[in-house]
């Protein structure tokens, strides 16, 4: 079974909405969870059940040559935190379209899901919404989620591969896209239209029209 776990739960009358945070790529979620205690506790504070899942295969990329290459090579940091110069093969990481499906298939689909067992807790009410967090690959898996579970209602994303994956079938206003102008280079602008929803016509080369407000 894939690793999850309810973090924190406010006091709501017929149980809260939730916000699940999907993992990063290449460590487990043990590592991920202490960098969440402030963001869970502000979902809290805003009265939103707030749970972590791991990524499934979170070692692995799609496609990559070798078990691991990825997150080996951007193990490669310096001192101060920084990729190493010569680190540059992250720069054409795309996700393969169907392996995020089937990791995300893993997450959101059948009964045994880790959404359908969240969903099932008397503390929480999945009607009332359900909001996916991920950043890099397991953003292209949020942007697929609602396709496995209806109940999926919003995603925020920070960063995410130029994957030419299915869009999510949720409505603009409900993407929203924390995307650096800075990452230009990695997604590329139409990527970012792609993934905030945003239309040619909005911003046109510009990356500062996405989440503008």
């Amino acid at each position: 079974m894939i690793p999850f776990y309810l973090y924190q739960v406010p006091h709501v009358a017929g149980g809260a909405p939730l916000l699940l945070y999907v993992s990063p790529s290449c460590r487990p979620l043990s590592f991920w969870a202490g960098f969440l205690a402030g963001g869970a506790a502000h979902a809290v504070a805003l009265g939103w059940a707030f749970a972590m899942v791991e990524m499934p295969q979170y070692h692995l990329l799609p496609g990559e040559p070798t078990p691991g290459w990825f997150c080996q090579d951007h193990a490669n940091l310096t001192q101060s935190g920084e990729l190493a110069a010569n680190d540059t093969s992250w720069l054409n990481e795309s996700a393969g379209c169907i392996a995020v499906e089937g990791l995300t298939n893993q997450i959101f689909s059948g009964e045994a899901s880790p959404l359908a067992v969240l969903c099932r807790s008397p503390t929480i009410d999945c009607s009332k919404g359900v909001g996916i967090v991920a950043n890099s690959l397991p953003g292209s898996i949020a942007r697929q989620a609602v396709r496995f579970d209806a109940r999926v209602t919003a995603t925020l994303i920070t960063s995410v591969p130029d994957d030419t994956c299915n869009l999510t079938a949720l409505p603009p206003s409900k993407v929203l896209a924390l995307i650096g102008a800075d990452e230009e280079f990695y997604a590329g602008v139409t990527g970012l239209q792609a993934v905030s929803g945003a239309p040619q016509s909005a911003c046109g080369t510009s990356t500062r029209c996405i989440a503008a407000d």
